[in-house]
């Protein structure tokens, strides 16, 4: 028995002795970390990635040193995970030393070298740009740590792109919405910390700040780049303005260099950009030029071409400066509602034809669908136009007119001639042989009547020679006029079935 006790003792003093021997056994290894410090920037997507490598530093320092790998390179298996990149900025390359960037007076500055007091948007430049090909690690070049390894950091250097920032002046009420939103906001802090019972501190809560100028959109790129000046299409007649922030139903008139919108100081050839990188100490300067916008209301067109109008604005604002002949042209005005302005300065649009040939819920039609409350229309002719109101919605209160389905009265309409044709075709359908048109009312004007003074005397009415049948036995088309019309009062269309349709109705 004693000796079966001293061999269990002897048993457990051994695996004592074996487990106290693993929990001894310490990595010794000395080793070097190279970090790849991003800099603000981020590699690929998820901007908590970061690179480093780790070597064995004996194993792998020797006199001649030691070559890195770039973190962009394929050579690491999935080169693409790791593109470095930084909205707005423009990559420079790696740095052995990085140092915070100052003004003369040592205030600190930030990447655009304005002075900050934020310490999260310090600015640097930097020294000892690595070269990948050439560059090694050397002994001398480090130092040990207190664990006895050895670290050694390259820092991505970032330049802003070069870039445009565009001011233009806000109006009233933008402000007044812009104060009413942060006094808002002031507002609902305030009841959360008294809500919390915590103390107000009014220093906490500045007054509002009006800044009449404000940026309202940018231009930047890689590579130093030349702002063209925006000039006219001649595509559309309206503004091409290229990479200049478009500001919506608005028109520019000018770009300055300061908002005292001097003219003679006015841009008007193209703007090179003054911004220079200094690539050796990886940092730009200048890289944000301020220009100033000018703008009036409405997306104005300078018209000297019918092509022009092919796509109609329907709040566009349109300048005629030539007689335009639409002859195999486009015009998709016949069911516009049209809310902008058309001066038409005494020019003359010849040649417009617009159909209406299916049973839609467009409920207006002619040149223009309907000239709104808010439009204008002005000293134009329309000459030789046609329209053709082949089918109609049948829903009660359409009206379709030669010149538009319809005028609202607070609409200006002035010096205004219409001289064409009002065709009339099926109108409904073979089948729906109506003695009754009541449900719409047709014009040579305007269809809701509101004729606003425009000539009209040389235009007419005629009933279009259609299908109107099929024989019974061979289902051959007939031939003929479904429908017939008069002209009364105010250009007022009216129709009646044609009561036998192998008769033309026309005088």
């Amino acid at each position: 028995m004693k000796n079966k006790l001293l061999l269990i003792l002897s048993i457990l003093a051994c695996l004592a002795a074996a487990l106290g021997l693993s929990a001894c056994v310490v990595d010794d290894t000395t080793y070097l970390y190279i970090r790849y410090d991003a800099n603000k920037g981020a590699y690929g997507a998820d901007p908590s990635r970061r690179i480093y490598d780790r070597y064995d530093y004996e194993a792998s320092m020797t006199d001649a040193g030691l070559p890195l790998v770039d973190p962009e390179s394929d050579l690491r298996g999935d080169g693409g995970l790791k593109t470095i990149g930084r909205t707005g900025f423009i990559f420079l390359g790696w740095f052995r030393e990085r140092i915070p960037r100052t003004d003369a007076d040592g205030n600190m500055l930030d990447d655009y070298g304005n002075v900050t007091e934020d310490e999260s948007t310090q600015g640097y430049t930097f020294a000892g740009k690595w070269d990948f090909s050439s560059d090694r690690v050397m002994r001398e070049d480090l130092k040990p740590d207190e664990d006895g390894n050895y670290e050694f950091t390259l820092y991505a250097a970032w330049s802003p792109q070069y870039t445009y920032s565009f001011y233009r002046e806000m109006t009233d009420e933008e402000l007044a919405a812009q104060r009413k939103e942060y006094e808002d906001a002031q507002a609902a802090r305030k009841q959360a910390l008294i809500a919390d019972g915590q103390p107000i501190n009014e220093e906490d809560f500045p007054p509002f700040v009006e800044e009449r100028w404000q940026v309202y959109g940018t231009y930047a790129s890689d590579t130093p780049p030349e702002l063209a000046i925006p000039g006219r299409s001649s595509k559309t007649g309206g503004i091409d303005y290229g990479n200049v922030p478009v500001y919506n139903d608005h028109t520019l008139t000018g770009i300055y260099p300061n908002a005292s919108l001097n003219e003679a100081e006015k841009y008007t050839a193209s703007i090179p950009h003054p911004g220079i990188i200094h690539a050796e100490e990886g940092y730009g300067e200048g890289m944000v030029i301020a220009l100033y916008t000018d703008w009036m209301d409405g997306t104005w067109y300078h018209i000297d071409d019918a092509s022009q109008l092919a796509t109609l604005d329907a709040d566009g604002c349109y300048e005629i400066e030539a007689d335009l002949n639409f002859e195999g042209k486009t015009w998709n005005g016949s069911r516009t509602i049209f809310t902008g302005l058309f001066h038409g300065n005494g020019h003359t649009l010849s040649g417009i034809e617009s159909k209406q040939n299916d049973q839609t819920t467009t409920c207006s039609g002619g040149v223009f669908g309907t000239i709104d409350a808010s439009a204008e229309v002005t000293n134009v002719k329309f000459a030789g136009v046609s329209f053709h109101l082949a089918q109609v919605c049948t829903r009660a209160g359409c009206t379709y007119g030669l010149f538009a389905g319809a005028i609202e009265p607070e609409a200006k309409v002035e010096g205004v001639t219409v001289d064409g044709t009002l065709y009339l075709g099926v109108l409904t359908n073979l089948y729906e042989e109506r003695g009754d048109y009541s449900f719409m009312t047709v014009s040579l004007v305007a269809g809701n009547g509101e004729n606003k003074d425009i000539s009209y005397a040389a235009s007419k009415v005629e009933v279009e020679r259609v299908v109107v049948g099929y024989e019974d036995i061979t289902y051959a088309e007939v031939w003929g006029w479904f429908v017939r019309a008069t002209v009364g009062e105010e250009g007022v269309v009216e129709i009646s079935l044609n009561p036998d349709k192998t008769q033309d109705p026309n005088p």
